[in-house]
């Protein structure tokens, strides 16, 4: 008798054969997908401390490379320099991502230097030298666990990567005045060229309403030319624009700086060509003496620095008479920086200004394009600062 069954046995399909071998092979991908999501993330994170970092180390070296402008002595302040570098480092890194509450920065990495003119456009790191006036700051802020902490990672530690090392540098230079522009801080008063040059830095002067110079012992000073002849002067104030300026026009300039309307006048007299800065050579109208209606405008300005003319020519010759008086034309040349320091106004022989050769920095100023020409400036000026790494 022949046995059946109600069930039969059935043969697996290819079908449910191949969704069988599809588990272990997912299960196999999970760790390179894994580590694969783990380096996504952790890249990300990586990426957004170096971001951090370096805009950090830029405003750093932006801001510090300032605090190199040298006093009115030539003397520059290398530890004001550390010191700015390491607050806004600090400052810029406590709140960051993956922010330390203490930031530091090696000595070795804040780097000062006067830049190589042949170095300062590219991509390799500015050649720095260590003598003459410094004008370049670099800053390299670190996460490599050489002065901070490298970065912790997150995922990457189930790999055995537990940290990444992050670095970021900046370079940041001061740079040169190159002419004037509407709102430059000016003061309306000439110098001879070859008294301003043989100034040295932080030396000063009085200049009185009796059209004579002491030095900063009180002696009396005879201004000659490259022959020894004396040269004229009134010593007194310069039309930076109008000929005709009032006492109003004067302290206006002597407080805020250069008008538009300056500009302009200058160009419709002809005396320049471009009414967007003013540039040397040109020729200023003079008046003789210190108006005392200046008086308290220069008093507001004790303590600060001033762009003035240098002339070299007085109505086109240093040796005449007609050099004296109203209505003299000082040649002017090119720019010197004061700072005014203090001043008398008590008659004719007793009113004068004192101030002395100085450096200043001045957003008012435009820079020199050409960052490999430090000849075609503003002697002392400094008109602001620039990235260049």
């Amino acid at each position: 008798m022949k046995m059946t069954s109600g069930c039969q046995l059935k043969k697996p399909s290819r079908e449910s054969s191949r969704r069988g071998a599809v588990i272990p092979l997912l299960a196999l991908s999970l760790i390179p997908l894994m580590g694969m999501m783990a380096f996504s993330i952790d890249y990300g994170y990586l990426r957004v401390v170096k971001s951090d970092l370096q805009r950090a180390a830029d405003a750093a070296a932006l801001s510090a490379v300032i605090e190199l402008v040298p006093d009115p002595y030539g003397v520059q302040d290398y530890a004001a320099v550390r010191a700015t570098v390491r607050e806004y480092a600090q400052s810029n890194m406590t709140n960051a991502a993956g922010g330390l509450a203490t930031f530091n920065v090696l000595d070795a990495d804040i780097e000062m230097g006067r830049y190589d003119t042949a170095t300062i456009y590219g991509t390799a790191p500015v050649t720095l030298h260590a003598d003459g006036m410094y004008d370049c700051l670099r800053v390299t802020l670190r996460r490599d666990g050489s002065v901070n902490g490298a970065v912790p990672l997150f995922f990457a530690k189930l790999l055995g990567i537990k940290s990444k090392p992050v670095v970021a540098t900046a370079t940041a230079i001061l740079r040169r005045g190159s002419v004037l522009k509407a709102g430059s801080d000016i003061l309306p008063f000439a110098l001879p060229e070859s008294y301003w040059d043989s100034l040295t830095p932080g030396e000063q002067m009085s200049i009185y309403n009796d059209n004579t110079i002491t030095d900063e012992d009180g002696n009396q000073v005879t201004v000659t030319d490259e022959f020894g002849q004396p040269i004229p002067g009134n010593w007194g104030t310069v039309d930076i624009g109008w000929e005709n300026n009032s006492s109003s026009d004067l302290m206006y300039q002597i407080r805020h700086g250069l008008l538009q309307s300056d500009l302009d006048t200058l160009v419709s007299d002809g005396r320049l060509t471009d009414n967007s800065e003013l540039t040397a050579p040109v020729t200023f109208q003079a008046d003789a003496g210190i108006s005392i209606g200046i008086k308290d405008s220069v008093r507001s300005i004790h303590g600060e620095t001033r762009i003035i003319p240098i002339y070299d020519t007085v109505n086109g010759e240093l040796v005449n008479n007609s050099g004296t008086g109203n209505n003299a034309e000082f040649g002017t040349v090119k720019w010197g920086v004061v700072k005014v320091l203090d001043s008398a106004w008590t008659g004719n022989s007793g009113t004068y200004i004192k101030s002395q050769k100085a450096y200043t920095y001045d957003g008012g100023i435009i820079p020199n394009p050409d960052l490999t020409d430090k000849s075609s400036v503003i002697d002392g000026a400094y008109a602001g600062a620039s990235l260049v790494r």
